[in-house]
C-alpha cells in the first residue's frame, strides 16, 4: 500500500507539473504578443499632454516619464508644470509642480530623483537646482550650479553623478554630498554656441556631437577626465538638435539625434539621424511631426518625443503643442513579459493564473479520488 501511495503520489506531482509547465507557455505566448504589438521603425500618436509646452525637459523615471516646465506661448508664460506620463496605460497624471517655472534647462534621473539644473525664465539665465521625488511627489532645493545656467543646459547621469555641459564648461555634482566639481572642459574645437553642439551617454561615456566647424565626436571618460575623439563618418550637420542613446537592451545601441531645424522657431524639419558610435556610421531615419524644442525621452528603449512648438505658414506664426509621439527603433526585439501595471497585461496575466490554478486543482482533486477508489477495489474482503 505505502508502495501504491508513493507512485501514486508521484504521478499527481507529475501531473500538476505539467499543468505549472502548460500555464508557463499560455504566459510567454501572450508575452511575445505583447512585444509584437510595438512595430519596429515606426511613429505612433500617443495620448497628448494636458498642457501644450515647449522648451520642456523630459526624463523615464520607474516605469514613467516626466515632462517638466517649459513655456506656453511666445512671450514669458514660464510654467513649472510636471506631469507623468504611463506608457502601459496611454494616460497622463498631474504632480506637483517645479518650484522655479523655467525652460531649457538641464534634465537628469539618478537614483530614482529627477534634478532640473539652470535654464531661463523672466528673470535670465539661472543658477537653481531643484530635485523632484515621485515616490513622495515634493520637491527640494538642491546647492546650486557654481556658474550661471547658460542657456540650452545638457545633463546626464554616470555612476551616480550628473554632469552638466554648459557651453565648453563641465560640472560635475554629487547627489550624496550635494556639492559641484568643475571637470575638464570640453575641446576648443567644439563652438561655445550651445544649440550645435547635443550629448548623450553610452556605456557611461558621454558623447558630444558637433556640427559647427567640421563634424566632429567627442568621448569623455568620467574616470580619467579626460576628452578623446570617436568616430564619425558623414554627418547631417543639425543646427538645433536633442540627443538620446538606446541602451542596447531592447534595440541596438545608438545615438538619436533629432533636428528642431536651424533656427529656434523656424523651419522645424523634424529630421532624425541615428549614430551608431562603434563604427562612426549615420543613417536616417522616418521623420516625426516638424517641430522645434520639445522633450525626449527613453524608456525600454523606445523613444518619447513630446511637446514643442510648430510653424504656420510662411507668415512666423506659430503653435505649442501638446503632442506626444512614440518612436520605436529600427532591431527593437521587444521588452518580453508585459508590466503588469497595465490592465490588459494584468488582465491576461490574472487569467492565465486562476486557469492555471484551477487545471492544477481539478487534476489533483481528480487523480486523488481515482487512486482512493482504485486501491479500495484491490483491498481484500
Amino acid at each position: 500500500m505505502k508502495k501504491n501511495a508513493l507512485i501514486s503520489m508521484t504521478k499527481i506531482f507529475s501531473l500538476m507539473l505539467l499543468s505549472i509547465l502548460i500555464l508557463s507557455s499560455f504566459t510567454a505566448v501572450f508575452s511575445v504578443v505583447w512585444a509584437s504589438e510595438l512595430v519596429e521603425d515606426s511613429w505612433n500618436t500617443k495620448t497628448s499632454m494636458s498642457q501644450a509646452r515647449y522648451g520642456l525637459g523630459a526624463v523615464a523615471v520607474d516605469g514613467k516619464i516626466y515632462a517638466i516646465g517649459g513655456q506656453t506661448d511666445a512671450g514669458d508664460s514660464y510654467v513649472g508644470t510636471n506631469e507623468r506620463y504611463d506608457p502601459n496605460k496611454d494616460t497622463w497624471t498631474t504632480r506637483k509642480a517645479m518650484p522655479t517655472a523655467r525652460s531649457y534647462f538641464g534634465i537628469a534621473a539618478c537614483q530614482g530623483k529627477i534634478y532640473c539644473i539652470g535654464g531661463s525664465n523672466t528673470e535670465g539665465s539661472l543658477y537653481v537646482n531643484e530635485v523632484y521625488d515621485p515616490a513622495t511627489d515634493r520637491w527640494s532645493t538642491k546647492a546650486p550650479m557654481p556658474v550661471n545656467g547658460a542657456f540650452n543646459l545638457q545633463a546626464h547621469m554616470v555612476d551616480d553623478k550628473i554632469f552638466v555641459i554648459a557651453s565648453r564648461l563641465l560640472y560635475m555634482y554629487d547627489p550624496v554630498t550635494d556639492s559641484w566639481t568643475q571637470k575638464a572642459s570640453l575641446p576648443k574645437t567644439v563652438v561655445q554656441s550651445d544649440p550645435y553642439a547635443y550629448s548623450a551617454v553610452v556605456d557611461n561615456q558621454i558623447i558630444v556631437i558637433t556640427s559647427d566647424e567640421g563634424p566632429e565626436v567627442l568621448i569623455y571618460n568620467s574616470n580619467t577626465d579626460v576628452w578623446s575623439k570617436g568616430k564619425t563618418t558623414g554627418h547631417h550637420g543639425f543646427a538645433i538638435a536633442v540627443a538620446v542613446a538606446t541602451s542596447g537592451r531592447f534595440a541596438p545601441q545608438k545615438i538619436y539625434v533629432l533636428s528642431s531645424g536651424p533656427s529656434m522657431f523656424f523651419y522645424p524639419k523634424g529630421d532624425v539621424g541615428v549614430y551608431d558610435p562603434l563604427n562612426g556610421a549615420w543613417e536616417q531615419i522616418k521623420d516625426p511631426t516638424p517641430r522645434a524644442r520639445f522633450g525626449v525621452a527613453v524608456l525600454d528603449d523606445v523613444l518619447y518625443v513630446i511637446g514643442g512648438v510648430a510653424l504656420l505658414g510662411t507668415e512666423g506664426d506659430r503653435e505649442t503643442l501638446s503632442v506626444n509621439e512614440q518612436y520605436v527603433p529600427i532591431g527593437y526585439h521587444g521588452t518580453g513579459f508585459p508590466d503588469t501595471d497595465s490592465p490588459i497585461a494584468y488582465n491576461l496575466v490574472l487569467i492565465c493564473a486562476i486557469v492555471g490554478t484551477v487545471v492544477a486543482v481539478a487534476v489533483a482533486v481528480l487523480l486523488l479520488f481515482f487512486f482512493k477508489n482504485k486501491g479500495k477495489k484491490r483491498t481484500p474482503t
